[in-house]
C-alpha cells in the first residue's frame, strides 16, 4: 500500500508542477516564440481588453514622448497603465514590480539607466509577461528577457528620416507581441492615430 500512496503523491505533484513549466518558453522571449504565421487564424486578445504597463522615462526632456506614447495607446483602443518613476533607475524598477502585480498583458519600458534591470526583466519573463524596450537605454545580453525593441517614431519627426524596415502602429505591434504572432525583434513603431 505504501508504494501506491507514494506513486499517487508523485503523480499529483507532477501534475501540479507541469502547468508552471509552460509559462516560460525555452530559448525564446515571452511574446516572441512564433516564427511563422499559423495556417489557421486565431482570435487573440481584444484590444479594449489589453492592459499595457508603461514605465515612462523620468527625464524632463522625455515628458512629451511619454504623453505621445500613452495617447497613441489610447487611440489604438488599448488600456495603458502608466507608471512614473522618481527620476532614478530604482524608481523605474519598483514600477516594474508594481506592474507585475497587476493584470497587464505586456510591459513597455523607456528605461533611463541601462544597468540593474536583469532581475526585473527575469521576473517578468517568469511571470509570462512579454517586455518591450521602447527607446530604452537597456541592452541585455540575454535576448530572451524582452520580446521586442521599439524605435518610436513621433509626430514631429522630419520627413526623409524614416528608419529602414517595416513600420507598425503601436496597437498592432503590441497586439502581435501579446498574441505571440511573428514579428521582428526590432520594430519601427508610429505614435500617431491609425484610423
Amino acid at each position: 500500500m505504501r508504494w501506491g500512496s507514494r506513486a499517487a503523491a508523485m503523480l499529483l505533484a507532477a501534475g501540479l508542477i507541469m502547468p508552471l513549466a509552460g509559462c516560460v518558453p525555452q530559448g525564446k522571449a515571452v511574446g516572441d516564440t512564433t516564427e511563422t504565421a499559423d495556417a489557421v487564424a486565431h482570435d487573440g486578445v481584444d484590444r479594449h481588453d489589453l492592459y499595457v504597463g508603461v514605465i515612462g522615462s523620468s527625464k524632463p526632456d522625455n515628458a512629451e514622448l511619454n504623453r505621445q506614447l500613452v495617447d497613441a495607446m489610447n487611440q489604438g483602443d488599448l488600456n495603458p497603465v502608466f507608471m512614473a518613476s522618481n527620476g532614478d533607475a530604482g524608481g523605474q524598477q519598483k514600477a516594474m514590480a508594481d506592474l507585475l502585480a497587476r493584470d497587464v498583458k505586456v510591459i513597455v519600458i523607456m528605461a533611463d539607466k541601462a544597468s540593474g534591470w536583469d532581475e526585473a526583466l527575469t521576473e517578468a519573463r517568469q511571470a509570462g509577461i512579454p517586455v518591450v524596450l521602447a527607446n530604452s537605454a537597456i541592452s541585455p545580453d540575454d535576448r530572451t528577457l524582452y520580446a521586442a525593441r521599439f524605435n518610436l517614431l513621433v509626430k514631429s519627426r522630419p520627413i526623409g528620416r524614416e528608419p529602414v524596415g517595416h513600420t507598425y502602429y503601436i496597437a498592432d505591434a503590441l497586439a502581435d507581441i501579446v498574441d505571440d504572432a511573428p514579428h521582428e525583434k526590432i520594430m519601427n513603431v508610429r505614435l500617431v492615430p491609425q484610423w
